[in-house]
């Protein structure tokens, strides 16, 4: 249970940061 929670944790983290990249630049 915990590897899946981590798993979409890491996933929204990485959704986050290319938005945030794209919106930055």
């Amino acid at each position: 249970m915990k590897k899946v929670f981590i798993l979409i944790v890491s996933a929204l983290l990485l959704i986050a940061g290319g938005y945030f990249t794209m919106e930055y630049l």
